[in-house]
């Protein structure tokens, strides 16, 4: 059985803004980001560091591993 990680960061930063009404740059300055660019570059990356996956757990109130999807293979 195969199991592959897939980072989750951005789609829960957008469900928190859907729900929240905040706007990125809102977001960017909360968690201490120069902008809203460089927050969407923290979104996209597919290797984040761990100390970007412990700013959104935090700040998302959520378990690192809930940043993930796991997709289960045979």
């Amino acid at each position: 059985m195969n199991i592959e990680f897939t980072n989750n960061i951005g789609t829960m930063i957008e469900e928190y803004i859907n729900r929240t009404g905040a706007t990125k740059t809102w977001i960017a300055n909360q968690l201490g980001y120069k902008s809203k660019q460089a927050l969407d570059g923290a979104l996209i990356s597919k290797n984040p560091t761990l100390r970007t996956l412990l700013l959104f757990s935090n700040f998302l109130q959520c378990d690192i591993k809930d940043l993930y999807t796991i997709i289960k293979s045979k």
